[in-house]
């Protein structure tokens, strides 16, 4: 056998080795199962109130003591855990520092805005302060 047949020999021996490597690796990398059990829902977050979207306050010739109480029945019905937050206006006024504002959770046996049924939860407000106190503790919270 000549040289140059023994060099052609060679070459094609090594390019099917390579042939035979490569469909290897292309199977080893290209190979398929399936999971029939995966499976992904999304969770709700559902809120809804009884304020008829109107505000929950709006005084009209205050004076000093005088008081106007509002609850806000809020129902959550979502599957995931979720937070309700109170946002007010950009503006608080300028009276602001000067209302006085108590937020108390409870419970409401009857939903309505005059407060009658309202049972408070056991334990401090959750807010008790002025307007603007509010606001300045709760800097984030504006709608």
């Amino acid at each position: 056998m000549s040289k140059k047949e023994k060099l052609l020999l060679s070459m094609l021996v090594v390019g099917i080795t390579a042939g035979l490597a490569a469909f290897g690796v292309f199977s080893a990398f290209s190979s398929q199962t399936s999971n029939p059990g995966n499976n992904f829902t999304a969770g709700t977050v559902n809120l809804s109130d009884n304020d008829g979207d109107v505000a929950a306050y709006n005084v009209t010739a205050g004076k000093p003591n005088s008081t106007q109480s509002e609850c806000v029945r809020v129902v959550y019905t979502g599957s995931l855990d979720s937070d309700v937050h109170l946002y007010t206006p950009e503006t608080i006024g300028a009276l602001g520092p000067y209302v006085n504002l108590t937020i108390t959770s409870g419970t409401q046996s009857t939903p309505n805005p005059n407060c009658s049924g309202f049972t408070a939860d056991a334990g401090a407000p959750v807010f008790n302060g002025t307007l603007s106190a509010w606001r300045s503790a709760h800097p984030s919270a504006r709608k």
